[in-house]
């Protein structure tokens, strides 16, 4: 699978969360599950295209460095709401309407950067260069945050996202040995 191919995938990932998100409205259960499943594919997904997919955009695409911009800024107003999200629980009566935006901004940015960059990158990069593509954004999820922070930080806030980041791989791992006991 090259990059392009892996990102769309993911794409179609999320699409499908948001489809169980509408079919499960009114079960707080499925919803909070849902809901952490989204917050953790998205926060990945971003970090992936900003630390890998956006760089390249840049060099290779004649107006990658504009395409690239926008798609950060979406990422950023996306974020905001992933990160409001993230702290609500399926209960609270915010969800849906908070769930809603975010499928909104999601669907417009997917929309738009398939149907451009993607599909230039596709045409401009050599399969082997989009291979190697692919092997970069698996590594940068490897590192990346499974929960959103707020966008535009400060110096601080980037040393406590760093700390974040792996208190989330342990939490993760120590949830994850614990499903094993079980």
């Amino acid at each position: 699978m090259d990059g392009v191919d892996l990102i769309i995938k993911e794409h179609r990932e999320v699409d499908s969360l948001f489809d169980a998100f509408k079919r499960n409205i009114g079960n707080p259960n499925e919803i909070e599950k849902i809901k952490g499943d989204v917050v953790r594919l998205l926060t990945q997904h971003a970090e992936m295209e900003e630390m890998g997919l956006y760089p390249v955009v840049e060099q290779h695409l004649q107006d990658g460095k504009a395409m690239a911009a926008v798609a950060r800024d979406e990422h950023n107003e996306a974020k905001k709401v992933l990160y409001e999200l993230d702290q609500m629980k399926a209960g609270d009566l915010e969800v849906v309407p908070k769930f809603d935006e975010l499928i909104a901004y999601i669907t417009q940015h997917v929309k738009e950067e398939e149907s451009g960059m993607l599909r230039q990158l596709k045409e401009t990069l050599k399969k082997d260069q989009l291979i190697e593509l692919a092997k970069n954004l698996e590594n940068y999820r490897k590192t990346a945050p499974t929960h959103p922070t707020l966008p535009q930080k400060s110096p601080s806030q980037i040393i406590a996202e760093t700390g974040s980041k792996i208190a989330d791989k342990a939490r993760e791992a120590a949830q994850a040995a614990f499903s094993e006991a079980k």
